[in-house]
């Protein structure tokens, strides 16, 4: 899967002077975590060689990944974003939510590069989304043309 970074140095700059704000006005809800940071950018990299998936699911990017199942919660950016939300094994029925007091946000750097997942997966949704729109649109319209076609037979 290609990615779309967030290019722009302007951009890339107000992103990291508000993150620098929020740093020093602790608006972080989640605090850092070094090995977080190593296992998100590690579910990233297995995504972008194709070893896992990921999926947009109720506020958060769930990743499938040798058998295992992480949700990684994607809301709130910047605050509250990209820690781990819950993890299961893939065989097993959801129940393990993370306690909040386990859960930590990775660096700046890895935030940018999973917004960035997320863009990406939002977009291809949304361009599958509208495909399926416009087919529906010209099924409709075949088929009343087809009604319309028979009516004028029957007069």
């Amino acid at each position: 899967m290609a990615m779309k970074k967030t290019t722009g140095t302007i951009k890339t700059s107000f992103l990291y002077i508000g993150h620098a704000f929020r740093t020093m006005l602790r608006l972080y809800q989640m605090p850092y975590s070094k090995e977080w940071d190593i296992v998100l950018n590690e579910l990233l990299g297995a995504l972008e060689k194709g070893k896992a998936s990921a999926e947009i699911h109720n506020h958060c990017l769930r990743f499938s990944f040798e058998k295992e199942i992480y949700e990684v919660w994607v809301a709130n950016r910047w605050y509250a974003y990209g820690n781990l939300y819950a993890k299961q094994k893939a065989n097993v029925s959801w129940s393990n939510d993370i306690p909040r007091e386990y859960q930590y946000r990775p660096k700046f750097s890895t935030m940018i590069r999973l917004n960035d997942v997320c863009k990406n997966l939002e977009s291809v949704h949304h361009e599958v989304k509208i495909n399926q729109l416009y087919d529906s649109i010209r099924e409709n319209l075949k088929n009343e043309s087809i009604y319309r076609y028979r009516c004028r037979l029957w007069r």
